[in-house]
């Protein structure tokens, strides 16, 4: 997983964690969430965007 990520996630947990909305913060964080889910799962070339590994993505594996 993306270290930029992970940050990411572990302040919006903090912020939920803490927040006096708590419980809407988590539903609005959740439905974003699974809303980013559903379109990387739909359109796959948000990957790269989403991960920040560019256009051109990742090297290609070599099979041995």
């Amino acid at each position: 997983m993306n270290i930029v990520w992970m940050i990411g996630l572990s302040l919006l947990f903090l912020v939920e964690k803490h927040s006096p909305k708590a419980l809407t913060f988590g539903r609005v964080l959740g439905v974003a969430l699974v809303v980013l889910g559903v379109a990387v799962v739909t359109q796959p070339d948000l990957l790269h965007t989403v991960s920040g590994a560019g256009a051109e993505g990742p090297p290609p594996m070599e099979m041995r």
